[in-house]
Formats: C-alpha cells, structure tokens, sequence
C-alpha cells in the first residue's frame, strides 16, 4: 500500500496498458477521511490478486480533482 504524500508534474512517456479492475472504499481514521483504490491483476495475469492500493487523504483527492477537472474538462 502507497500513501500518497505529493503529487507533481512530469513529462514522461506512458504506455498503454490492459484494462484492469478496481474497488475502492472510504473511511475515517483518527478522524482523518482517507480514501483507498485497490486495482487487481489483468485477465493475463496467471493471479488477479491486488496489484496496487493507493490511499488517498483530501489534500491529495483535492488536487486529483483540479487535475480531472483541467485535463478532461469537467465541470461542476
């Protein structure tokens, strides 16, 4: 599992991945709102166990959201 601590611009190059699946659950702990993303194991893969958990606080959901916000244009 990864807490996520800071998030910064970079410029490099992305592949295109396999589509995987993805759960994520929200709780409070210690009073402090986190939320978790949980991806799983392609269909290629011989185990579709988790892969990868990423927890999130707000200050990290916060600018997740300005960047969906700017680069798929959404609005509110």
């Amino acid at each position: 599992m990864a807490r996520i601590r800071n998030l910064k611009a970079v410029s490099k190059r992305i592949n295109r991945h396999d589509p995987v699946d993805a759960e994520y659950t929200i709780q409070t702990v210690k009073g402090e709102k986190l939320i978790n993303l949980i991806t799983y194991g392609s269909d290629k893969c011989k185990t579709n166990g988790t892969k990868q958990t990423l927890l999130f606080d707000e200050n990290i959901a916060y600018q997740l959201y300005k960047i969906f916000k700017s680069e798929y244009n959404f609005y509110d």
